[in-house]
């Protein structure tokens, strides 16, 4: 169903609320770099504030919404196609389009990404994460094609994408799954990105024994580096014995920065790297 309604309003804002949003679909499906779909689960069921929200959207989108239209105008002169700004829904899917064209039925997705996704479109490759985004688009669309352009501020590179329905119909059993989620307030399972809050006592505990104690441990730490640059500065000899205690001049060689020898400059050091260990930090 096409709305009349203008994107970035009061209205479309609450509308988008209720709504599983075609950009919100590469976060269901675990191919978002900015967003988990347990993150995404917390601002659907409104328990993220509307002002951080706006906030986290403001540090991404500015640069693409100061140039979307320029680059539409651009298209639109390249392809002698009108595109109109235009919002669509479908059950709880919901699509803002950057441009449609209703005589062709075809959706215009504009990017102005950072450069390593900018560099996989002129390879003419829409990049992974945005793929599932314009699928959704055209399928609450109904559009018969979609265009992806990716701009830079300057220049631009147009990608044709196809209606992939078989794309679509193999994913809406998670995007179901995920919408059900929202509707009942069972949140998803988290990832290996999300932060999860315990409710273990036992834990609770212990991190606040340890908290404190590396509190007081901090403060000893300053005292201690404050009186060691006080007994230095008044040793006169590189080494010195105090009382039972010895004090001694060290001199250490530098690490080798190994990016700065040139006959290093294109050899893969990957083999030569120590096994991955795993630990833990407090913070």
């Amino acid at each position: 169903m096409q709305h009349d309604v203008k994107q970035n309003t009061e209205k479309w804002h609450h509308m988008r609320s209720s709504k599983l949003g075609a950009s919100d679909i590469p976060v269901v499906l675990g191919l978002s770099k900015y967003k988990t779909a347990l993150q995404l689960w917390e601002e659907k069921t409104g328990q993220v504030p509307r002002e951080e929200l706006d906030a986290f959207a403001g540090r991404y989108a500015q640069r693409g919404h100061d140039l979307e239209p320029i680059a539409r105008e651009k298209v639109i002169t390249l392809l002698d196609m009108d595109f109109v700004p235009t919002v669509f829904t479908k059950r709880y899917l919901m699509a803002s389009l950057d441009g449609w064209n209703a005589d062709a039925k075809v959706v215009l997705e504009i990017k102005c990404p950072g450069k390593e996704d900018h560099a996989i479109a002129l390879s003419g490759k829409v990049p992974e994460h945005y793929y599932p985004q314009m699928q959704a688009q055209m399928y609450v669309s109904d559009a018969l094609l979609g265009y992806y352009y990716s701009f830079d501020g300057v220049n631009g590179v147009l990608i044709s994408v196809d209606r992939d329905y078989k794309f679509f119909d193999g994913v809406m059993k998670d995007i179901d799954f995920f919408w059900s989620c929202v509707q009942s307030g069972i949140p998803p399972e988290p990832t290996t990105k999300d932060w999860v809050k315990t409710r273990d006592v036992g834990l609770v505990s212990l991190v606040n024994e340890y908290t404190e104690i590396k509190y007081r441990d901090a403060v000893l730490q300053k005292k201690l580096k404050q009186l060691k640059s006080d007994i230095e500065g008044r040793l006169t000899h590189p080494r010195t014995i105090v009382g039972e205690v010895k004090i001694q001049k060290i001199y250490r060689k530098g690490n080798v920065q190994y990016k700065n020898v040139p006959e290093l400059k294109n050899v893969d050091l990957e083999p030569y790297r120590a096994k991955t260990t795993t630990y833990y930090t407090i913070n």
